[in-house]
């Protein structure tokens, strides 16, 4: 799934399908963050995806977040399994020091926003996570956006000078497997309490942050049977990139993607 500030894209079975579903999508005026379709279809730089691509690897987004031991084997061994075909995987780092206020600031201001358009009688029915959020949003000061602001160019023009250097950036989608569904969130991450519900999801601040183009590709399942997957991060407005990279690592993955059959 892609993901632009606010802005949700399309889940597919695989790396094809996911760029056949871009290519429908774009084009078209689309407000201020509309974008021209590409010279050429998505599904052109699918077919045409590269043996081997530089990924620049993120174990725990640089101390952002906290992973479980086997979601972090996991992983590793499929991007060694990409090392061994030929692909360069190398350890990256960023400042991320910044990462949560921006994240969290830039969540209030979108709720301070949304908010104004509800009336006290709708906002009487919240549960309390919403209730909170609302309360994020107005405690809010001209100097917490200030600052998010600066964090957020900075993280930006740091991770696009990686993305200099490798095709995609990549890093957990979560920091542990899925979890029975009767839990909103869970209380913990590998020894790490949780602050809220949106605490141990991240991984996905990166992008939202930056703005950049984000793609949760399959890796396969974990020993438990359940699925595990690699978040990828590429350039600015490189989605046609992106595309062709998780392609290239979905080809040298074999990744079984057939639906996942439990009791």
């Amino acid at each position: 799934m892609f993901d632009r500030i606010g802005v949700q894209g399309p889940m597919a079975r695989n790396v094809a399908d996911c760029a056949l579903f871009m290519d429908a999508m774009s084009g078209g005026e689309g407000g201020p963050i509309g974008y021209p379709a590409p010279d050429e279809p998505f599904l052109n730089s699918v077919e045409r995806a590269p043996d081997k691509i530089r990924i620049g690897y993120m174990p725990d987004l640089c101390g952002h977040a906290p992973v479980e031991k086997d979601v972090a084997q996991f992983l590793a061994a499929g991007l060694a399994k990409a090392e061994a075909a030929g692909c360069i995987v190398e350890e990256v780092t960023l400042d991320s020091s910044g990462l949560d206020q921006c994240f969290r600031t830039n969540r209030a201001l979108s709720f301070a926003t949304s908010n104004l358009g509800f009336s006290e009688e709708v906002r009487s029915h919240f549960k309390a996570t919403i209730m909170g959020n609302a309360a994020d949003a107005e405690a809010l000061r001209a100097e917490d956006i200030a600052v998010a602001a600066r964090s957020q160019a900075a993280i930006y023009l740091e991770a696009m000078a990686l993305l200099g250097q490798f095709d995609v950036l990549a890093c957990p989608v979560v920091g542990l497997g899925p979890l029975p569904r009767e839990l909103e969130y869970p209380p913990e991450v590998a020894g790490v309490k949780s602050l809220d519900y949106v605490d141990w999801l991240g991984f996905s601040n990166l992008s939202s942050v930056t703005g950049l183009p984000a793609l949760s590709l399959p890796m396969g399942r974990m020993s438990s049977g359940m699925p595990m997957g690699i978040q990828l991060i590429g350039s600015n407005r490189g989605e046609a990139g992106l595309l062709a990279s998780a392609r290239a690592l979905e080809r040298i993955l074999e990744v079984d993607l057939s639906p996942v059959d439990l009791p």
